[in-house]
């Protein structure tokens, strides 16, 4: 009897547990994919000039072709020669909704099945 009641709140601590780890991964995984955070990646790296982290992060509209140097180095010259726009740029994207003319969210897929990628 001692050996079963051990097993059963054994059990139930693995299920606790399991609960815990899936609600901790929801909330990382929610703040970490979030547009607010996508954004601030995105404006952290034209800041420190990381043309690949920029790359990575933004779409040409109309285009199919994926930003390479030559396009993402004008945006980066323009935002160093210019430090109101990017801060102007950081207040509009950390709102989460984007600029409707220049720069907008578009979900491009999912993290993980679950967490929308923008």
């Amino acid at each position: 009897m001692d050996t079963k009641h051990k097993s059963h709140k054994f059990l139930a601590f693995l299920i606790v547990l399991e609960i815990i780890i899936v609600v901790t991964i929801g909330i990382v995984g929610t703040n970490y994919y979030s547009k607010k955070a996508s954004g601030e990646r995105l404006i952290n790296a034209l800041q420190g000039h990381q043309q690949k982290s920029v790359m990575a992060n933004i779409k040409i509209a109309g285009q199919k072709r994926t930003p390479d140097e030559g396009t993402v180095q004008p945006v980066m010259t323009y935002f160093d020669q210019h430090p109101s726009a990017i801060s102007n740029l950081k207040t509009q994207m950390s709102g989460g909704d984007g600029i409707s003319q220049a720069f907008s969210y578009q979900q491009t897929g999912k993290n993980f099945f679950v967490f929308p990628r923008y």
